[in-house]
């Protein structure tokens, strides 16, 4: 899949600095480390949908006891 969006956002010059010193520390540059955040999360996101509807085909429907 081609890559042709872009996401940004604004920290500060310190938390720039420590997110430079994680991705090196990681063999990564900062880009590959914040598009594996992106990834990780994205997945997790998609877990936790199954998990809500797992067994349940109808997310809606509710049990009676």
């Amino acid at each position: 899949m081609e890559r042709t969006e872009k996401l940004s956002t604004s920290v500060t010059e310190d938390e720039k600095s420590r997110f430079r010193v994680l991705a090196a520390e990681r063999d990564m540059t900062m880009a590959e480390l914040l598009r594996e955040l992106v990834y990780e999360e994205l997945q997790e996101e998609e877990h936790q949908k199954a998990v809500r509807t797992e067994g349940n085909p109808s997310p809606g429907a509710t049990t009676t006891d």
